[in-house]
């Protein structure tokens, strides 16, 4: 074999070409010959620098793995390190396969390039780059430069490049099968006699029909990278933070181009993770179809998920659990219709509204400030009395507050529910302070889950204060008992001190003296503590009669308030339409994520890009919940109008999502008999791309099942809307 140093050296882009040189490129046999050699030389240095080095490795590792399981003394340790080899082997057998692409297709494109700095270069284009290879990725910057069949000229940071040759290489398990050049140009180097026309201008790809024809007969995706036209290529490559709307015909490679811009961006992109992206696709059928396509891309980390799915992970997110959903439960379309209308997210708007303000002017009317005034004045009285409470003698707190004890999952708590009566009187007091004042409880989440708290703390001292209170004083009573008789006893004990008697205990008597006087005070500010609860009682009252605030605080938690709203909203609207309540039928997700959104819960997870399939399905409503959840996303949508399934659902103007749109009409897909009778019969600005096929026939419906079983590869049937689902 060739020294390596040889080898790389054949492989070097960088050339001092001389006229011979230029001569040879206009001489396809010698080009065949160079081809063949270059590649030849590739897969060589593939197995000097990577395979050779990597079998070196799993020889090793199995061969030592080999010798501890043969030891007459296995032990435990030597197991260990058994089960570690296996897992070393079998990782070096990965990443050795993982060289079987340069084997199978190791590059399909050729450039040649010259500059005013480093001179000469001819690179190869792959679907995947390497270095060693010296093979350009089909993502990286100067690979652009090869789709962009147009721009002969080019320029990459401080450098000027002019193309001299674009060639198109077809290779296949380490053989050339073919190649063809798209672009020749040597006149700055030879004369017009000397070329003798030779030189080619060829933009369009020749390769293209060919590779379109052969993909006819395969039922399994495959990816675009050697045939990735210009204007797709421009999508493909827009800058990463780019949001817009492709709509293209049926056959324009909507979601190739997709999926190529997301391999595209996190190749030139390396702070992307695959845990910020999410593709929306149809159906979990067609996640499971892109698999191949997906590994190839290097996309297979990246999450898929139907958007019905996604709602369900969303509600799973505060504790709703939806998974349940029925899709088979048959829907009356009247409803399905008004569910994804505005109309239904304006009617959620004035219901939530309605609720809310018949909660929130409780607290707002000036009858009611005038009360809140009373009890936060009260309030302030209470808390003062309270602190002196809690900085009172060891057996005063004691009585009132119990003994302190450590929670089992850390802090600190009293044993005697006065300190908690307290909590629920200070969670009073910041509601009606918050409801006065903070912006924050025009919010719905935000001032529903301060109305939970609220709730819970009104019911509580409503019916828990007064005898905390009450039972605080007899508490203090019966300590106060209990030291008048410890003062009794001690009074027994005298001694004389010269000619006068005196108590023998005086300074414990004096002690308890001031302790009753302590008691006595304290037991005057409980009753303070308690009086003041009067007009926190009345206003109780008073609020309770309200039926959606104590129907809402009486929730124990975000999942209780959405079923709450789903009462309210959803039940009546599906009784309305006749559809039944149980189980959650399949826009349940949607309606459930749409309110919980209006509400101002959290949802989650959140992205920061989003890449939308068949997007023409969705509908205006539902891009704007995309949109609430994932408020800093980049979205991309890909559709066609022409295209949706659902007449219930989705989206008839583009122009409604407000959004750079982009189209394409050139069909790859099908044939020019296809492409052709959809143009002129349905009225679709449609063209081929030239691929002929057999006459457009009419057929029975109930001739389709036999029509499709003789047909091999991809068929297609045109019908109407109406009777697409019996196909």
């Amino acid at each position: 074999m060739a020294d390596i140093d040889e080898l790389k050296n054949l492989i070097n882009p960088h050339k001092t070409p001389d006229k011979q040189f230029f001569l040879d490129l206009l001489d396809g046999d010698k080009q065949r010959v160079y081809e063949d050699e270059h590649l030849s030389t590739v897969l060589k240095m593939l197995k000097v620098i990577y395979i050779n080095k990597l079998r070196l490795k799993i020889k090793s590792v199995e061969s030592e793995r080999d010798e501890l399981t043969r030891s007459p003394d296995y032990t435990a340790e030597k197991y260990q390190r058994v089960l570690e080899l296996n897992a070393q082997a079998k990782s070096l057998k990965e990443k050795t396969d993982s060289y079987k692409c340069f084997f199978e297709e190791s590059y399909f494109a050729r450039m040649d390039v010259v500059d005013d700095k480093e001179g000469y270069n001819s690179y190869y284009i792959g679907k995947r780059g390497d270095e060693g290879l010296e093979i350009v990725d089909w993502r990286a910057p100067l690979a652009r430069r090869y789709y962009q069949k147009s721009k002969l000229n080019f320029k990459i940071n401080e450098y000027d490049y002019k193309v001299i040759l674009r060639r198109a290489i077809r290779v296949k398990n380490g053989k050339i099968l073919d190649m063809k050049n798209e672009y020749l140009s040597v006149k700055d180097y030879l004369t017009p006699e000397e070329i003798g026309g030779r030189d080619e201008a060829v933009i369009f790809d020749p390769f293209l029909k060919e590779i379109l024809k052969s993909r006819k007969e395969k039922s399994e995706i495959t990816d675009i990278i050697e045939t990735i036209q210009e204007k797709q290529y421009e999508i493909i490559t827009l800058p990463e933070n780019e949001q817009f709307i492709l709509q293209g015909v049926a056959g324009s490679g909507k979601t190739m181009i997709m999926l190529h811009r997301l391999s595209y961006i996190m190749y030139n992109n390396e702070n992307i993770k695959p845990g910020d992206v999410l593709v929306i696709t149809p159906s979990n059928s067609f996640n499971a179809f892109i698999d191949e396509l997906a590994a190839i891309l290097e996309l297979e980390r990246v999450r898929t998920s139907t958007i019905t799915d996604y709602y369900i992970r969303l509600l799973k997110s505060i504790g709703m659990d939806a998974s349940k959903c029925d899709p088979l439960v048959p829907v009356p379309e009247e409803y399905l219709s008004y569910i994804y209308s505005e109309k239904f997210g304006a009617d959620i708007d004035k219901k939530l509204g309605k609720i809310y303000d018949g909660i929130f002017g409780m607290f707002s009317s000036e009858e009611c400030k005038s009360a809140t005034a009373a009890i936060e004045e009260a309030c302030a009285r209470q808390e003062r009395a309270y602190e002196k409470i809690k900085n009172a003698g060891l057996r005063v707190r004691r009585c009132v507050l119990g003994e302190i004890k450590e929670k089992k999952d850390g802090g600190l708590y009293y044993t005697k529910p006065f300190r908690t009566m307290f909590n629920c009187l200070t969670d009073v007091r910041e509601f009606l302070s918050l409801a006065d004042s903070d912006r924050r409880m025009k919010n719905y989440a935000f001032f529903y889950r301060q109305l939970l708290s609220f709730y819970k703390s009104v019911r509580y001292l409503r019916r828990l204060a007064d005898k905390i209170c009450s039972a605080a004083k007899t508490d203090l009573l019966s300590l106060k008992d209990t030291v008048e008789k410890e003062i009794f006893d001690l009074r027994r004990y005298k001694m004389k001190l010269g000619e006068r008697e005196t108590f023998t205990y005086a300074q414990g008597i004096e002690k308890r003296e001031k302790l009753i006087e302590e008691i006595d005070e304290n037991i005057a500010r409980v009753e303070e503590i308690e009086s003041d609860f009067a007009p926190f009682h009345d206003f109780a009252d008073v609020i309770r009669g309200e039926t959606h605030f104590v129907s809402i605080g009486k929730c124990e938690n975000i999942v209780d308030v959405m079923k709450f709203f789903y009462r309210e909203i959803l039940k009546p609207i599906k009784q309305r339409y006749g559809v039944v309540q149980k189980p959650l039928i399949k826009s349940d997700p949607f309606s459930l994520c749409l309110i919980a959104t209006k509400l101002g819960f959290n949802l989650t997870p959140k992205f920061a890009f989003m890449f939308i399939d068949e997007a023409q399905d969705i509908s205006p409503c539902e891009y704007a919940v995309l949109s609430a959840v994932n408020e800093r996303a980049i979205i991309n949508i890909f559709g066609d109008l022409k295209q949706n399934v659902t007449p219930y659902r989705g989206i008839n103007d583009w122009k409604d999502l407000n959004m750079r749109t982009f189209e394409m009409n050139l069909n790859y897909r099908n044939t020019n008999e296809i492409v052709e009778y959809v143009s002129k019969n349905l009225g679709i600005d449609m063209s081929s791309v030239g691929g002929e096929g057999e006459q457009v026939i009419k057929i029975g419906k109930r001739q389709a099942t036999g029509w499709l079983t003789e047909h091999k590869g991809l068929k297609a049937i045109i019908c109407t809307e109406a009777d697409f689902p019996q196909y």
